[in-house]
């Protein structure tokens, strides 16, 4: 404001400043008054005062349990206070199709009357003046939510497993044979063939459903991949057909994951023996093989390197047990199939020649 030329601050703890917007540490807890005169000592003076009260450790929240809508919704404070109590509540429960989704109780009910985003809006008060306000989103819905840990899994005869639901409410699993705790979300079931099992979850009248499968079968099948040979020092992907649900390999310390269905295997002896156990359960597993043999590089000798005068020609001689596969650069060469090409060149030139054998490992 152009109108005033000065500022002075008057804290009731002894404090004063003369800047626009001081700040302040209070030393203590209490209630401070607080005195503001803009042109201080000048014919257009004024001034004003207010009260703080400096209480921290206030913080306010809230939970609230039951998501349906047409049920019961039961909001509960969490509001804690360092200094003095809590002792008063105001609750908007975010309705816009009625007015009456207000209350002042600390735990309140209200049963809304549609479905959607709600947002709740919860003011708090304690006894010492602090006030906060928190706004929180709730989703009403036309069923509770419900969700299985999952939807199919395989064991063998004679074994269990334990079935896992998540959700608030009371669950309910049938059909009701070869089952322990069917009324909780975490029953454990033993069935002789594959079976469908039903979870029901009753919040508060409000029902949603979900399905589990339990195959059974009363072995393990594992196949793995045919016998295979690699270039020496080269690595391959193991590969296996299972209906397994855990996996271990031996030689693991060429593996990179001895768990793993198709880990990378770079063997090191001539030949190695990759053996898979694959399991279901405990009692259920089955094993296969795989033999990696292991085939050396050609064998490939050149000439040493030679000079030559300008624009004249060199003749290149390899050797190898392997097949040609090529001079590079073929640069002057007269035949850069052959063994034993001639090279006229008017530049130096590093020749390389590359070989296979019938594997097709690259020397």
């Amino acid at each position: 404001n152009p109108l005033i030329n000065s500022y002075y601050w008057e804290f009731s703890d002894g404090a004063t400043y003369n800047t626009a917007n001081p700040s302040h540490t209070f030393a203590d807890t209490g209630r401070y008054t607080i005195k503001l005169v803009v042109n201080r000592g000048e014919e257009c003076s004024d001034s004003l005062t207010t009260t703080i009260r400096i209480y921290p450790g206030f913080f306010t929240g809230f939970t609230h349990t039951g998501v349906c809508v047409n049920r019961t919704t039961q909001f509960f404070d969490t509001s804690t206070t360092r200094y003095g109590v809590v002792n008063s509540w105001r609750w908007d429960f975010g309705e816009t199709s009625v007015t009456n989704d207000t209350s002042r109780l600390r735990n309140p009910t209200f049963t809304y009357p549609s479905a959607g985003t709600k947002n709740v809006t919860f003011i708090v008060t304690n006894s010492v003046g602090c006030v906060d306000t928190v706004r929180k989103p709730i989703d009403i819905l036309t069923k509770p939510p419900l969700s299985v840990s999952f939807k199919d899994t395989l064991i063998c005869n004679g074994d269990s497993v334990q079935l896992h639901a998540i959700g608030n409410g009371n669950f309910t699993w049938t059909p009701a044979t070869n089952i322990l705790n069917q009324n909780t979300a975490d029953p454990t079931v033993h069935p002789t063939a594959t079976t469908d099992y039903f979870v029901r979850l009753d919040d508060q009248g409000c029902i949603a459903n979900d399905t589990v499968r339990v195959r059974v079968v009363n072995f393990v099948t594992v196949t793995a991949m045919p016998d295979t040979t690699i270039c020496i020092g080269d690595s391959m992907r193991l590969t296996a057909v299972t209906d397994g649900l855990l996996f271990s390999w031996d030689n693991s310390s060429t593996l990179n994951n001895s768990d793993l269905l198709s880990p990378t295997a770079r063997p090191v002896n001539n030949p190695t023996v990759y053996t898979l156990t694959s399991r279901i359960g405990p009692r259920c597993f089955a094993t296969d093989n795989v033999v990696v043999s292991l085939t050396p590089y050609s064998a490939l000798l050149v000439n040493r390197d030679t000079t030559i005068c300008f624009n004249t020609t060199a003749q290149l001689n390899a050797t190898t047990d392997g097949t040609l596969l090529s001079w590079t650069p073929t640069t002057g060469l007269n035949n850069p199939g052959s063994l034993t090409p001639t090279a006229t060149l008017r530049t130096t030139t590093t020749y390389v020649v590359s070989t296979a054998n019938a594997l097709g490992c690259i020397s």
